[in-house]
């Protein structure tokens, strides 16, 4: 059995909390479906990340290093949590959603683990709130993508996912045609993981994952980066 990785947890921040999953339903993950957690709070301070647009209609964001951020309790993380970088590009009629992780990506849920998630938020309308989720749930079953409207609260997940995911190494890759989000031309986004990480012998539950941008937070999309 293959074991990630561990770092150790450099700092605490209002957490993630931001699947968008029925999979990720167990009452002590918090999870609200897609960034409606009422303990993540927006910050002032600036964005601190590298953007870069290597081709027309390509963004790329390279992370800081060992910057999970995790709730009371949890002193290590796995390096499968951290991003190294998330991009997105346009590819014909289609858009391709990548996020890179520190570590290899595990096949089978590890001891300790509940659930856990990794995906991007969507602001269309630029008004701060997302309008969409595309994620990878996590669990004893295995990885699987789902799209998530949170306006009108429909999801589609597993075999019904609008798109291909693959997860190889330490790369996930979405990707789905832009008409099914609505061909948008701009938006702001959100690159996140997540995972519910059990703390103690009582069975007591936290949060650990990371994000684009330390400052940035799943339900207020004021300081999230642009595409393109």
């Amino acid at each position: 059995m293959y074991t990630p990785k561990s770092i150790p947890i450099r700092m605490t921040r209002g957490l993630v909390l931001v699947a968008a999953t029925a999979a990720l339903s167990t009452p002590a993950l918090l999870f609200s479906g897609c960034g409606d957690s009422s303990n993540d709070t927006a910050s002032t301070q600036p964005l601190v990340i590298k953007i870069s647009r290597p081709a027309p209609g390509v963004v790329e964001i390279i992370d800081g290093m060992n910057d999970i951020g995790a709730g009371q309790g949890v002193t290590s993380a796995p390096s499968w949590l951290d991003i190294n970088w998330a991009s997105i590009a346009q590819e014909g009629e289609n858009l391709k959603f990548s996020i890179d992780v520190a570590g290899k990506l595990p096949d089978t849920m590890q001891p300790g683990f509940v659930a856990a998630e990794s995906g991007f938020l969507l602001d269309l309308e630029k008004d701060g709130a997302p309008d969409w989720g595309i994620y990878a749930a996590f669990t004893k079953q295995g990885w699987s993508p789902g799209l998530y409207n949170k306006k009108t609260k429909e999801r589609i997940a597993d075999a019904q996912f609008p798109g291909t995911f693959t997860h190889d190494g330490t790369t996930l890759v979405f990707t789905i045609k832009s008409s099914v989000i609505g061909s948008p031309k701009s938006f702001k986004w959100f690159a996140y993981t997540d995972a519910g990480i059990v703390t103690d012998t009582n069975g007591t539950m936290a949060n650990a994952g990371d994000r684009i941008g330390d400052q940035t937070v799943a339900n207020d999309s004021s300081a999230w980066p642009e595409y393109p």
